[in-house]
């Protein structure tokens, strides 16, 4: 691989989801080494050090990890082992061989109780097993990023915090399963107007990460707030999503909730707030985000598309 390919490769960790494959779907194929946990462990930190080694990308942007939403029967340690161990073990193994570090964190290592929108420099404060984990895999990466050694000196990294990450491909999540129930049954959905969070439109995400990789000389390292404009809550959301979903004459209907009695069948979703200031990002990139009602407005455009293929 010549100088000019290296600037432009970019390896992909959990390339089979829905933002990895997104990202795959955007950047050229003759410059994208994707890998999901079938063909690389990336619990295993020699497998991640060899293929790093031997492919030398120019980036890695890890998509890996488990899922605050499908995954929330997993044990502490299976929680850590994805989301700090080996993003810990991926990001020395990218500062040893000079590969440049884009992590996509989440809006959860808040905990949810701050009474406004949280800046980049709010103190964590996470409360599930899943935000432990991955607060945990962010003050690793820092850790080794602002480790001060000739080794690391070239090591850039950027931890993108997103909140309510939603697309139509790879697993579902919450938003995928309250419109499909909508559409499938008549049993009314539970939602609240006690929970509010910005959301980050996956489409919209891999625009501002395609911006990065190309201007990253001129973006400080460090942590970041990537989200659509606006925030809603979970009542206002699903509302507006299923008056978006024009070609089905006949949804669930839709029970509005208080906190504890949603909090008690989405644990996933206790905390209440989850908005994210992203002025931070925005004054370096001048492409914001569109609001989040265009951003659903889309998400259900493309989720009746695919229903019809």
């Amino acid at each position: 691989m010549n100088n000019q390919e290296r600037e432009l490769s970019v390896a992909i960790f959990g390339a089979s989801g829905k933002l990895g494959t997104a990202l795959k779907d955007k950047l050229p194929e003759s410059i994208v080494f994707g890998k999901n946990h079938d063909t690389l462990d990336i619990t295993d930190h020699s497998a991640v050090s060899l293929f790093l080694k031997t492919v030398k990308p120019k980036f890695l942007i890890n998509c890996a990890a488990t899922n605050n939403h499908r995954d929330i029967g997993l044990s502490y340690d299976e929680h850590q082992k994805v989301n700090n161990v080996a993003v810990s073990h991926m990001a020395k193994a990218c500062a040893v061989n000079n590969v440049h570090l884009i992590h996509i964190s989440d809006v959860e290592v808040f905990g949810g109780l701050g009474r406004r929108a949280y800046v980049e420099f709010d103190a964590v404060c996470p409360t599930s097993d899943y935000a432990k984990s991955k607060a945990l895999g962010e003050y690793a990466i820092t850790s080794i990023g602002h480790f001060s050694h000739d080794v690391t000196a070239e090591f850039k990294f950027w931890i993108l915090r997103t909140s309510m990450l939603i697309g139509t491909a790879g697993r579902n999540n919450f938003v995928d399963d309250f419109v499909s129930a909508a559409i499938s049954s008549r049993i009314p959905l539970q939602v609240t107007d006690g929970v509010v969070r910005s959301i980050t439109y996956i489409p919209h995400l891999v625009k501002q990460i395609c911006w990065l990789m190309e201007y990253y000389r001129s973006v400080p390292r460090g942590t970041y707030h990537l989200a659509n404009k606006g925030y809603t809550s979970i009542n206002e959301m699903t509302s507006y999503l299923l008056r978006c979903i024009t070609d089905v004459k006949h949804t669930a209907p839709i029970n509005v909730v208080d906190h504890k009695v949603f909090a008690s069948k989405y644990p996933q979703l206790s905390g209440r707030n989850g908005v994210l200031n992203c002025e931070l990002w925005n004054s370096l990139c001048e492409d914001e985000m569109p609001y989040w009602t265009e951003a659903i407005k889309d998400y259900a455009k493309c989720y009746m598309l695919s229903r019809s293929g």
